[in-house]
């Protein structure tokens, strides 16, 4: 009786020590999270990535940064993450570029469905017509009007395939008007050329040409979503000033991690995201930027990435736009 006494206390006492290795072991988070982002810093996505980021660290009390990685489209903060362990450690600061890119290659240097695990959504912006202020069309009509009498006429975009490019082969391509699209290195060249009038027009994130806008160095003729924009409430969308529906364009952000990521860790990382995005402080930073945010969980994400994929791949093989 004794003899079992003693090895039932002993055998409590083993349970209660493995017990308390699990209690002690590390949880996740347990050290800094990296966010790698394929832009340089000071643009609209690398302020965006390092608002979540500061969100995120006080939340979680380890420290999340932001990694820069500019290159190749984007595409080599991408691949660096689809290869990385998928342990919750390494994130993908993804933007629409994440869809874009590998249709533009006939040999894509990544999948966006199949090589990421979709974690959740983040902000939404969208773009915007803008025409240099001596322009002589006051409004969309007029534009399209002008454009159909100058075939060929230029116009401006921040790169091969990029979302404002394929804004205006969309434009082009529904009220047939021959544009011919002229490639920038990035949003602040082609913006330069629209306000000095060396190029007539641009579609381009409402984050990167607000302050071009209220400084009257260019002139917003239409928004690319379904609703007028809060931060240009008098401007309408093209849909309203065309009455052509489907020609939204937006620039979206979300993060994404390697493929194969622990559930648990997912739906961490989405709770808190969904923390962050939601918060008052955060909507009014994105507002003052022309930004919104866009709450959604993995499920919504991978949904919301997958039409996306499929929606831009379609139009970028039907016209042909490569970027080999």
């Amino acid at each position: 009786m004794k003899r079992r006494s003693l090895l039932g206390i002993a055998m409590l006492g083993l349970c209660s020590a493995a017990g308390t290795v699990r209690a002690d072991s590390p949880q996740y988070p347990d050290r800094p999270i990296r966010l790698v982002l394929g832009f340089p810093p000071g643009g609209s996505s690398d302020v965006v990535a390092r608002l979540l980021a500061k969100h995120l660290t006080e939340q979680m009390k380890v420290a999340v940064v932001v990694e820069n990685k500019p290159g190749a489209g984007a595409s080599i903060a991408a691949m660096e993450v689809a290869r990385s362990r998928p342990d919750g450690y390494t994130l993908l600061y993804a933007t629409s570029s994440v869809v874009l890119t590998p249709s533009l290659h006939k040999v894509p240097p990544f999948n966006p469905i199949t090589d990421f695990e979709a974690i959740s959504l983040v902000a939404t912006a969208p773009l915007v017509m803008v025409v240099n202020p001596a322009f002589p069309a006051k409004d969309v009509s007029e534009f399209i009007a002008y454009a159909r009498s100058h075939r060929g006429m230029p116009y401006a975009t921040t790169g091969i395939g990029i979302n404002s490019h394929l804004a205006g082969a969309q434009f082009d391509r529904a009220f047939s008007l021959g544009m011919t699209p002229v490639s920038y290195r990035g949003g602040a060249p082609a913006m330069t050329d629209v306000a000095g009038g060396h190029v007539s027009m641009m579609f381009n994130v409402i984050t990167d040409t607000l302050p071009q806008i209220k400084a009257g160095k260019v002139r917003a003729l239409a928004v690319l979503s379904a609703t007028r924009s809060p931060s240009l409430p008098d401007v309408p969308t093209l849909a309203e000033a065309t009455s052509h529906a489907g020609l939204e364009v937006g620039a979206w952000h979300a993060i994404l991690g390697p493929k194969g990521m622990p559930s648990d860790v997912v739906a961490r990382l989405q709770r808190e995201i969904g923390i962050a995005v939601n918060d008052p402080s955060f909507k009014a930073r994105l507002a003052d930027l022309g930004s919104e945010s866009l709450p959604g969980d993995s499920t919504v994400a991978a949904s919301y990435m997958k039409a996306e994929y499929e929606k831009w791949g379609k139009l970028i093989h039907n016209l042909k736009i490569s970027a080999d």
